[in-house]
């Protein structure tokens, strides 16, 4: 989470393309909103119970959801 609130919003607040970048971490569905080239965008945060994600994941599978926290099971 500390990664993807504060790692990924510097990154994004250094890029001149990004404006209006604004973090939820506390929404009901934590996401970090903002604008890329004037296109709104909300990117939800999920927490996986993976140490490492694989690239063949497939997010549908109902089966990902297991041992999520609730507010990831939301996003």
């Amino acid at each position: 989470e500390e990664d993807f609130f504060l790692g990924l919003h510097d990154m994004l607040a250094e890029m001149p393309e990004v404006t209006e970048l604004q973090p939820v971490p506390d929404a009901h569905v934590p996401v970090m909103k903002f604008k890329l080239q004037g296109i709104s965008i909300d990117l939800l945060y999920a927490r996986l119970a993976l140490w490492v994600v694989p690239e063949d994941l497939d997010i549908s599978e109902e089966s990902i959801l297991c041992n999520m926290d609730e507010q990831s099971v939301r996003s």
